[in-house]
């Protein structure tokens, strides 16, 4: 669910980044010493047959700044809300033209991408 809309979506993955802080290395003992820097977890929706009006409602979602995103978390094995914000990359379409002259479009695959803004472990 993003912003609080049901969308159905054909795949979904989960990033669930390590990153170390400058301050990870080792000691005068040359004992391994790791500071992880604060997680952003990152989740991805996959589209896939869009109409041009479904495909209209994805980009008008990616255009936003942050997102209310509800959604299955493998790790934790149970539904979360995070504030997010989205990314994706271009849209093909193809136009199918009717007899009358109008214009449809059929839209290949879509993916919505998702990054956390707050870690859980400051939020």
């Amino acid at each position: 669910m993003i912003d609080g809309k049901k969308y159905t979506v054909n795949g979904i993955w989960w990033d669930y980044p390590q990153t170390d802080s400058e301050s990870t290395g080792t000691t005068d003992d040359n004992v391994m010493f790791r500071d992880v820097l604060p997680r952003r977890v990152k989740v991805g929706f996959l589209f896939q047959k869009l109409s041009e009006e479904e495909a209209s409602e994805i980009l008008v979602e990616r255009k936003k700044e942050q997102s209310e995103v509800n959604y299955y978390d493998l790790e934790s094995r149970s539904r979360v809300t995070r504030i997010m914000y989205p990314a994706s990359d271009q849209v093909d379409a193809h136009v199918l033209f009717c007899n009358e002259g109008t214009e449809n479009f059929n839209c290949d695959d879509i993916e919505l991408r998702y990054t956390q803004m707050i870690p859980d472990e400051l939020a």
